[in-house]
């Protein structure tokens, strides 16, 4: 998976990147992980109110980062990028991106594609601790409702309505909190959806880039991204944009794709997605676990819920007729052992596989072939 790179070609686009005011019409180079693109921005920006177009719509062109050639630089899958820029560039594109985010949504694509699909056309993610911007309306208080000496109602009717005034003005006021706090919880979620591809407020962005070597006379594949999401992953990827120069010959082109790119989603998803880990075809699936176990990325590609010979075996036969999409739920260890919190992980997934070792070696394995039911007694 890779990153976008973006240059601006229109007159006015030194301008939009200062202040926001960018040319719908603006056209851009993008390259994503060194793959080029053009593009019109009105495309990027055609799914309103999503991350992709909060990203591309001008407001934060002056942070985004820059490769060697002056181009913008942002880390996504260059496979699910061009989905998108396809499906906008339809002439029904609105119709074309909801679509697309419908077949993403059930699973239609595979691994990482399908996350960045759902990331790029969805809104940013709320806050942790956003609360709902709803206002609480309350009668005033009435003082005709009390008895009062005949002698006092003239009074009490004057403070009465200066009551019902200052009632009114802090409704007012209350509602106008409550849009003003609506208005900054949406720029909060933009600011945290797009930052991971905004280089540092101080100091710049360094772009890596690596050739992996396709071999049969192909041309190398060119894999890039930050410094930023390398000092984030293990040091064994890191070493290896270290170290090579010349063209790796020594992983898939395909497969090293798969993991850089399931590292820039652990650096750019919200916290608490679920990541689709890398995949491939069945026949090489023992090719890629080797290859994330030699990144320093297995575990957590592939968390240990077996052994590590097991896992393989599970692996392929999981894949047998598609990828795998191995995802640990719930662990004893991690969420402890209540039944309610096991149904709360599993939630409405599909699929499951259960593994019970009562710690005396006697292991027990069973499969769900749909959702997991709730016992009528719980």
């Amino acid at each position: 998976m890779h990153r976008c790179i973006v240059r601006h070609r229109h007159a006015s686009g030194q301008r939009g990147a200062a202040d926001g005011a960018a040319d719908a019409d603006d056209q851009l180079e993008v390259n994503v992980g060194g793959r080029p693109f053009t593009v019109r921005r009105h495309h990027l920006t055609r799914a309103a109110g999503s991350v992709m177009a909060s990203l591309f719509r001008g407001k934060w062109d002056h942070r985004l980062p820059r490769d060697d050639d002056d181009r913008f630089f942002i880390d996504a899958d260059p496979r699910a990028f061009q989905m998108v820029l396809r499906a906008a560039r339809q002439a029904d594109g609105e119709e074309g991106v909801e679509q697309l985010k419908k077949m993403a949504a059930d699973g239609l694509f595979r691994g990482g594609i399908c996350d960045w699909i759902r990331f790029w056309l969805s809104p940013p993610a709320a806050l942790g601790g956003e609360l709902a911007n709803g206002h609480i309306s309350t009668l005033p208080p009435s003082l005709s409702a009390v008895a009062l000496p005949e002698q006092l109602k003239g009074l009490v009717a004057v403070m009465e309505r200066i009551v019902q005034t200052l009632a009114g003005r802090l409704a007012e006021l209350s509602q106008e909190m409550a849009a003003k706090k609506a208005r900054y919880d949406r720029v909060m979620r933009d600011i945290k959806a797009v930052s991971p591809f905004l280089r540092p407020m101080s100091g710049s962005e360094s772009i890596r880039s690596i050739r992996v070597s396709e071999g049969n006379g192909r041309p190398d594949v060119v894999i890039s991204t930050t410094e930023s999401t390398l000092q984030e992953t293990t040091s064994s990827l890191r070493n290896i944009f270290d170290t090579y120069s010349a063209p790796v010959v020594c992983v898939s082109a395909d497969h090293f794709s798969e993991i850089v790119d399931y590292e820039r989603r652990r650096c750019t998803m919200p916290k608490g997605t679920t990541l689709s880990p890398p995949t491939t075809t069945s026949d090489q699936m023992d090719q890629l676990l080797y290859e994330c176990e030699m990144c320093g990325l297995l575990d957590a590609a592939y968390p240990p819920i077996l052994p590590d010979g097991d896992m393989h075996n599970l692996a392929k036969t999981i894949t047998y007729n598609q990828p795998a999409y191995l995802h640990r739920l719930f662990t004893s260890d991690a969420h402890g052992t209540s039944f309610q919190k096991l149904l709360h992980q599993v939630g409405g997934a599909r699929g499951l596989l259960f593994i019970v070792d009562d710690g005396d070696c006697d292991v027990v394995a069973c499969h769900i072939d749909g959702q997991l039911i709730n016992p009528p007694d719980q």
